[in-house]
């Protein structure tokens, strides 16, 4: 049995970890979501591709990147999540020669539940294991669940957590902004030249945030969000940091815009709180 570390959120519980003999057990690294992700499993044993996969998630991974060179690295997807009944749990990873199996419950409510809205991102995890591994499958299996209370936590939960809509760049100041009205929310997209990928939003249930990094002075400059949250009903938090070169790192000079994120927020939202601090990359 391997206890997760370095969750970009915890899991409640451990998970059957079985490894090949010899071989350094999986290790999930990362738990989150990955805004537009298929289901499934991306398999990564060199580093093409997987700094764009990693930068697609949801909150962003923050942790360090996994040694590519030592372990063949993982990123699953579970099915869309199309309602607050929704939910999906990695529950085990193993391995056998070359191949990795990982089991994903996805649950499933009884015919008549009327389940409250509350879209959101697939879940996702990163994984890592021995470099034995070349292939990997997903096992999703069905769980019945009882129809969940209006009022319980999971509900509670999947309508209120902040849903990553689009991460773009722009020409404009940092800060952050709430979008109340869908001419507003389309004109912001049209500035972006993205309307064509617009999500519809219900503005009598939901409103907008929008939140836009510091400029970008050189190649290495980043912004990410750490965490995003609902402090109450009507404040929305978020964590951005600010990744800056190295010390000796050489950067290309090159100015780049602004990283800017779009979430969904419940319409109770009148306040956001934004905490940004530095870090290295």
């Amino acid at each position: 049995m391997a206890f997760l570390t370095h969750c970009a959120a915890p899991l409640a519980v451990a998970l059957p970890l079985f490894g090949l003999f010899g071989a350094p057990e999986p290790e999930v690294v990362y738990k989150g979501s990955l805004p537009g992700g298929e289901p499934g499993v991306q398999v990564f044993r060199d580093t093409a591709g997987l700094s764009d996969a990693l930068a697609r998630l949801d909150p962003a991974f923050a942790g360090a990147a996994p040694d590519i060179l030592e372990r063949t690295v993982l990123v699953v997807t579970g099915r869309p999540r199309e309602n607050a009944c929704r939910e999906s749990a990695l529950t085990e990873v193993s391995t056998r020669s070359s191949s990795a199996t990982i089991t994903i419950e996805e649950s499933v409510v009884p015919e008549g539940c009327v389940c409250p809205p509350g879209e959101r991102p697939p879940a996702a995890w990163v994984l890592t294991v021995s470099r034995y591994v070349k292939k990997a499958q997903v096992n999703a299996k069905e769980v019945p669940i009882a129809c969940p209370a209006p009022d319980s936590v999971q509900v509670r939960e999947a309508v209120e957590t902040p849903v990553l809509l689009l991460e773009s760049a722009w020409d404009e100041a940092a800060g952050s902004k709430i979008l109340t009205d869908d001419a507003s929310y389309r004109a912001m997209m049209k500035k972006l030249n993205v309307e064509h990928r617009a999500e519809p939003v219900d503005f009598t249930r939901f409103r907008v945030v929008v939140l836009t990094g510091r400029a970008r002075e050189n190649g290495c400059r980043s912004t990410r969000v750490l965490e995003s949250k609902l402090a109450s009903p009507q404040e929305a938090e978020f964590l951005l940091e600010e990744l800056y070169p190295d010390t000796g790192q050489v950067c290309a000079q090159v100015f780049m815009k602004p990283r800017v994120f779009i979430y969904r927020v419940p319409a109770t939202v009148e306040k956001v709180r934004v905490t940004t601090k530095d870090g290295k990359r």
